[in-house]
């Protein structure tokens, strides 16, 4: 059977398209006309393309809600610097407001969700043999096997000791670093701290994936 998927942009080099979750799908247009491509994995390989679309989707819904904290995390600095200074009179109040704790809440569930469709994508490239290209990926998956696909509170491994079952299970809603007020949300393992940063490790994600798409079936042009 063969398939003909629109090219967002067939007249545009590859290298030009933005974002990276668009040229994906003017790749697979361009790879799929080619006489050598696997056709008999089409669909496979058409379904882990489109899923660089997902990532773009969360990662964008991220940026816009972490927006509404530009107050909060001045508020955050403030008080550091009051402290840090030593000033004078009153700090600053740095709760959150109401408001504020629900757009958090919805950092975490757009950083939960971005890293099961990373999961997602991630497996899809050990099927075509090509997940070495995606290391930090790798690296991210651990959000994934110990949290975001299921607690490993609620289905442990023998190696997670109760105390390390807790702790994974605190990986969100309880608890995040502020990076140059940024959040940034981290899991421990046995010897090791993942860090997972959504504004930057989105960039080195997608990257990633370009060049494991392109290891499946090249796209010079």
């Amino acid at each position: 059977m063969s398939w003909n998927f629109a090219d967002p942009f067939p007249n545009v080099p590859l290298r030009d398209i933005f974002p990276l979750s668009t040229r994906a799908l003017s790749w697979l247009a361009r790879a799929s006309k080619d006489a050598a491509f696997p056709q008999d994995r089409c669909v496979q390989i058409a379904g882990g393309a489109r899923m660089l679309g997902g990532l773009d989707y969360h990662h964008g819904n991220f940026l816009d809600r972490f927006n509404h904290l530009v107050p909060y995390y001045d508020r955050q600095a403030a008080v550091l610097k009051h402290s840090m200074e030593q000033l004078l009179g009153e700090a600053p109040l740095p709760m959150a407001t109401e408001s504020e704790r629900a757009v958090l809440d919805a950092l975490h569930h757009e950083a939960f969700a971005y890293l099961n469709r990373l999961g997602q994508f991630y497996t899809f490239t050990k099927a075509l043999s090509v997940e070495h290209l995606l290391p930090r990926a790798a690296e991210l998956m651990l959000f994934r096997h110990k949290h975001t696909a299921h607690r490993s509170i609620d289905a442990p491994r023998k190696e997670d000791d109760p105390h390390l079952q807790e702790v994974h299970a605190m990986t969100f809603g309880f608890h995040y670093l502020s990076v140059a007020s940024f959040p940034v949300f981290q899991i421990h393992d046995q010897h090791r701290v993942v860090q997972f940063h959504m504004r930057d490790d989105h960039a080195v994600v997608m990257d990633q994936a370009l060049d494991a798409l392109q290891a499946i079936h090249s796209v010079t042009t």
